[in-house]
């Protein structure tokens, strides 16, 4: 479930924004999603390409990607692999960071088995996911 609006505006992610960021994500939220009407209420745009654009670079600013999974209240490892996956597209990911993720989710998936309870399947008997396919596909290109 997400957080309010005023839980949203006391969270350090969002104070971390300058205000038309501020106003652009509570418009977001707002209005359902609709990115380009977001812009066009927090920020002086004439045209609807301007705006379009705008929403693009906006929604793949962190600082805004942070705010948003902080509202939608997005788990740390979710967030990790989101930040990976975008790096990843801009292939701006070496292969420091990819064994530091492997080493992230070994670590989680350890955690895991630990507090299961007996008779259910560990997470190393379970087929790859997606975070993984990724990180083979990245690292055979």
């Amino acid at each position: 479930m997400p957080l309010t609006i005023e839980q949203l505006k006391e969270t350090r992610e969002f104070i971390s924004l300058t205000p038309k960021q501020r106003a652009f994500v509570i418009a977001y939220i707002t209005n359902g999603g609709d990115r380009v009407a977001a812009v066009y209420a927090s920020y002086s745009v004439s045209k609807d390409i301007n705006a379009n654009i705008m929403s693009y670079n906006l929604l793949s600013n962190p600082r805004i990607a942070d705010v948003l999974d902080a509202y939608w209240q997005a788990e740390s490892d979710e967030i990790v692999l989101k930040r990976l996956q975008r790096l990843m597209r801009k292939r701006k990911v070496d292969l420091g960071l990819i064994q530091a993720y492997r080493l992230y989710l070994s670590l989680k998936r350890t955690v895991e088995t630990q507090n299961q309870k007996p008779g259910t399947p560990t997470p190393a008997d379970q087929p790859k996911q997606e975070d993984d396919f990724l990180l083979d596909e990245f690292e055979n290109q």
